[in-house]
C-alpha cells in the first residue's frame, strides 16, 4: 500500500505531558502494551503513540499523551462531524429509525410513513444491518425528564430522545459538531464536562457514551457526572474495555485504541470497582462485538474502508474472542444511585 496521510508526521513535542500513574487507580506500577500506535481508525492525527498497561486494574493509558490545549488537533475530521444533510442520508436515517421503531416497540421519528407494514417490512429486509445503540430501549421505557447527553457530537442520540419525550440537551467540545446539531434546532451547547454544573440542572437520565476514554481526568468527570445526576435518575456509561478479547487477538490493530484520542481505556473490573466506591450501583450489560472485530480487520489491512470480507468474519470472530463476560469488548454500565 502507498505511503498513508500523516504517516511521517510527529506530533510536536511541546504538545506532550508525561503520565507518570495511572489514571484511574494513580498505580504507578506498569508494562509496555503498544508501542508505536498511530491514528489508523481516521488518519486524522499525526504521530505514534505508546500505550501502558497498569498492573493493578488493567487500565491501559497514554504517555506521553497530548496536552488538554493540543488534543483538538486529533479532531479535525472526526465522525461527529456528520450529519444527515443530503437526500439520501435524510432517507438512511428515516429507515434506521423505522427498525428502532419495530426492535424498540417505540415510535422513533423522523421516519418513512408513520405505518406498521412499513415499518415491519423495512425492518424484515434491513433490520440485521442496524444494531441497536446502548440504552435506546431503556431510554424509551424510563419515565420521561431532563436528558443530558455528554458528548453528544452532532446530536443524534439528543435528537432520538427528545423523539421518545424527553427534555434533552446535549454538551460537546467540537464546535463543528455543535453547530451541526443547533443547525437542525437541537438544544446543544458547547463546552467540557466540567462545564455541567453551570445548567444548575439535576438530569434524570444522562447519557454518556465513549466519552470517558478522551478526557484527560476521567474521575473528575464521574464525580460531575454523579453531581449533575437526581437522586433516582440514571447513568448510562459506554466505552472500550482494554481486556477485550479482540485486543488480544489484533493488538495494535485494535479498533479500541484510536490514539491519540483515546487517552486511557480502563478493564471492566477496574472501573466497576472504582464506580462502586464514588457511590454507585453498577449493572453490566453491553458487549457489541462484532462492528469492531470488522474494523480492527480493515485497520489491520491499513485501509480506510471495511469490506465484505472483513464484515463475514467478524461476527464469528467476535463471538469467539469475547465469551468471558469480563472480556468483552465495551463495557456497558446502567448506573444508579
Amino acid at each position: 500500500m502507498s505511503q498513508l496521510p500523516l504517516e511521517n508526521e510527529v506530533w510536536n513535542s511541546d504538545d506532550l505531558e508525561p503520565v507518570d500513574t495511572c489514571p484511574f487507580c494513580q498505580s504507578t506500577e506498569r508494562s509496555l502494551a503498544h508501542h508505536g500506535v498511530r491514528d489508523w481508525c481516521f488518519y486524522a492525527a499525526p504521530g505514534a503513540w505508546d500505550f501502558y498497561e497498569c498492573r493493578r486494574c488493567q487500565c491501559i493509558y497514554l504517555d506521553p499523551r497530548p496536552t488538554a490545549s493540543s488534543i483538538g488537533r486529533a479532531y479535525a475530521n472526526y465522525y461527529t462531524h456528520e450529519q444527515p444533510s443530503s437526500l439520501a442520508a435524510r432517507i438512511k436515517d428515516r429507515l434506521k429509525n423505522e427498525v428502532y421503531s419495530e426492535l424498540l416497540g417505540l415510535d422513533v421519528r423522523p421516519r418513512m410513513v408513520p405505518s406498521k407494514l412499513v415499518q415491519k417490512l423495512v425492518t424484515k429486509f434491513l433490520g440485521a444491518s442496524v444494531s441497536k445503540p446502548f440504552g435506546f430501549e431503556l431510554l424509551g421505557s424510563l419515565p420521561k425528564g431532563k436528558f443530558l447527553d455528554v458528548g453528544c457530537g452532532s446530536g443524534v442520540i439528543v435528537r432520538f430522545a427528545r423523539s421518545l419525550g424527553w427534555d434533552a440537551m446535549g454538551i460537546d467540545m467540537d464546535p463543528v459538531a455543535v453547530g451541526k446539531a443547533q443547525a437542525i434546532g437541537l438544544n446543544v451547547v458547547q463546552g467540557s464536562p466540567a462545564d455541567i454544573p453551570k445548567y444548575g440542572q439535576e438530569f434524570d437520565c444522562i447519557m454518556c457514551c465513549h466519552v470517558l476514554e478522551h478526557v484527560h481526568d476521567p474521575i473528575a468527570m464521574l464525580k460531575i457526572l454523579k453531581s449533575a445526576l437526581k437522586p433516582c435518575g440514571t447513568l448510562f456509561l459506554v466505552l472500550p474495555n482494554s481486556q477485550s478479547g479482540l485486543r488480544a487477538h489484533f493488538s495494535e490493530n485494535w479498533r479500541g485504541l484510536e490514539a491519540p484520542r483515546h487517552l486511557q481505556i480502563p478493564s471492566q473490573q477496574g472501573l466497576t470497582s472504582l464506580l462502586a466506591a464514588l457511590g454507585f450501583k453498577v449493572k453490566v450489560v453491553y458487549d457489541p462485538s462484532a462492528p469492531t472485530a470488522a474494523e480492527s480487520l480493515r485497520i489491520q489491512r491499513r485501509d480506510r474502508v471495511v469490506n465484505d470480507d472483513d464484515l463475514s468474519r467478524a461476527a464469528a470472530l467476535g463471538d469467539s474472542l469475547t465469551k468471558d463476560p469480563n472480556r468483552g469488548n465495551f463495557i456497558g454500565l446502567y448506573l444508579t444511585l
